[in-house]
């Protein structure tokens, strides 16, 4: 018999310089870098059904995305406008990158988001998915 376990959300505030993750109600942050990632990667992997949810950031998602693609990890990127309004919506209206990483796990958990990255757009786009 094949054990049902349950997904765990995994909400990513993406910045420039650092990642802002929310994984089972705790708060972890990692260096926008490769060895910061690495971190985030091995956390990660501790966690058998993660789903992993970040926003379309401009660009500075791509790297962590590459990475992402690499691990058995799904993943959705999520539209910010969208994740904001429902943040909105469920009245939150503060905005730190602690609280936004929260609300991206609950969002993709709420809304259970088709908005995911694809592997064989990594194969399609270089390797990085996008």
């Amino acid at each position: 018999m094949i054990p049902n376990i349950a997904t765990v959300y995994v909400g990513l505030d993406v910045a420039k310089a650092t990642c802002q993750m929310h994984l089972i109600c705790a708060q972890f942050e990692f260096a926008n870098a490769p060895g910061g990632r690495a971190k985030m990667l091995a956390k990660l992997s501790l966690v058998p059904a993660a789903h992993v949810a970040c926003e379309a950031t401009g660009g500075y998602e791509r790297a962590l995305l590459a990475d992402l693609l690499q691990a058995p990890t799904p993943v959705s990127v999520v539209n910010p406008a969208r994740m904001r309004a429902a943040a909105k919506a469920r009245g939150q209206h503060a905005k730190s990158d602690p609280i936004d990483a929260r609300e991206l796990s609950d969002f993709v958990k709420r809304y259970q988001t088709n908005e995911a990255v694809r592997r064989t757009l990594a194969a399609r786009h270089g390797g990085t998915g996008l």
